[in-house]
């Protein structure tokens, strides 16, 4: 979510939250696999969802 998407969501009262934290939770809700999760983190980039390489590491570590 840019800067511009972000401002969106405060306006009309949407919580925003990562992709990062919608993939955890999904793992902690059983709703997919780590396989699952890992995968659709790795494609996103493909997609053109920018990500952080920080963030890339600390994903792929857990």
């Amino acid at each position: 979510m840019d800067e511009g998407d972000s401002t969106i969501a405060e306006f009309i009262s949407v919580r925003n939250k990562s992709i990062r934290f919608i993939l955890i939770k999904s793992l902690k809700d059983v709703l997919l696999d780590k396989g699952e999760s890992l995968a659709i983190f790795q494609q996103m980039p493909e997609d053109s969802f920018w990500q952080a390489p920080d963030t890339s590491v600390e994903v792929e570590k857990m």
